[in-house]
């Protein structure tokens, strides 16, 4: 049994991912140690095109306005506001926090800016929205941590309703919280001279989850470059990687070299097993797809030769069925994330 090493982080192949987001498939392949390794990143890729500009909303807060957490903090720059609806039947309230990720239909999200001290975005209504139809009630659902805590504030107007596409209207809406009559979490306070969103602590539940395009709209918003496989911070970590773990890909960081895969030998039933941990943030949507090889050459689905010990929101984790005593030769495995656009 052979080790393949060094350590290296993914490289990129021009060839097939570039930094144009919109190029169908990119792809990248990565040799870890310890352990009989190789990973591929296979991206998929299926952006929409707009026929037409249509129906334009501007949404947001206000300019210039103290927001809060429900300790009394201003909110900073990690705090993102989301634009969407929940499926039809459900009606969130604060006892089915827990519930809310899986109903939430998103249409745009925003970063909080906290130098200005608002939030506020355009999107435009196609009438292509999945999910979404004219007359459905629209929500701004805000989230955020708070030492360790989750933190949200959800609010809506009776007049936020979406409208059918309409190409012969050139003004956009404008959806402002001040304008909110129904705040189902947090408090949203209006006055005369001032509007103030104060978020609430969360007991359950999971912040909306975050696609690959909703990630690099917010974090690599008119940066370059923002291909999967390029590199924004420079720090030997392709983009898509830093979205899969959920780091930033602006913020400089010394590379982990246990960070991205965690290869390890373990003993089952008094054999020995490859088994190798795949950490991820819990609100990015990615599955996986699993090839074995005995010699880098020629690769095979795993099915039925691989088990799956853990598809959680936190890590995917496979044994390695093969007794590593069975041969001499290499053991690989391809990991393959597939990533909704």
């Amino acid at each position: 049994m052979a080790l393949e090493h060094p350590y290296r982080l993914p490289t990129t192949d021009n060839r097939s991912g570039g930094s144009n987001a919109n190029t169908p498939r990119g792809r990248v392949r990565t040799r870890i140690s310890p352990g009989w390794v190789a990973v591929a990143l296979l991206l998929q890729w299926g952006f929409p095109s707009l026929e037409a500009r249509a129906e334009r909303i501007r949404w947001g807060s206000v300019p210039n306005q103290e927001h809060l957490t429900s300790t009394g903090q201003p909110l900073d720059a990690s705090w993102q506001f989301e634009l969407g609806t929940f499926t039809r039947g459900f009606e969130p309230t604060q006892k089915n926090t827990s519930d809310w990720a899986a109903h939430w239909i998103p249409i745009q999200r925003t970063r909080y800016n906290p130098t200005t001290r608002w939030f506020t975005a355009l999107t435009t209504v196609t009438g292509l929205e999945s999910g979404i139809a004219a007359g459905d009630p629209m929500f701004v659902w805000g989230f955020g941590n708070v030492a360790n805590r989750s933190e949200w504030i959800l609010f809506r107007s009776e007049s936020w309703r979406w409208p059918k596409p309409n190409p012969a209207n050139p003004v956009p809406r404008v959806w402002s919280a001040r304008n909110a009559d129904r705040t189902i979490l947090g408090s949203v306070q209006n006055t005369a001279s001032k509007l103030q969103l104060v978020t609430s602590d969360v007991q359950a539940g999971s912040a909306p989850r975050t696609s690959w395009n909703q990630w690099r709209e917010v974090e690599l918003a008119s940066k370059e470059p923002d291909g999967p496989m390029d590199d924004a911070n420079q720090d030997g970590v392709p983009n898509v990687v830093e979205f899969i773990l959920g780091r930033s890909p602006l913020t400089r960081t010394e590379p982990s070299k246990e960070a991205w895969l965690k290869p390890m030998v373990q003993d089952s039933s008094g054999a020995r097993h490859l088994e190798i941990r795949v950490p991820r943030h819990p609100e990015r949507p990615v599955q996986w797809n699993v090839f074995v090889s005995d010699d880098l050459a020629g690769w095979k689905s795993a099915d039925g030769e691989v088990e799956i010990l853990d598809d959680g929101p936190g890590a995917f984790v496979i044994r390695d069925r093969k007794q590593l005593s069975e041969s001499s030769d290499r053991r690989f495995l391809r990991i393959q994330p597939q990533l909704d656009p």
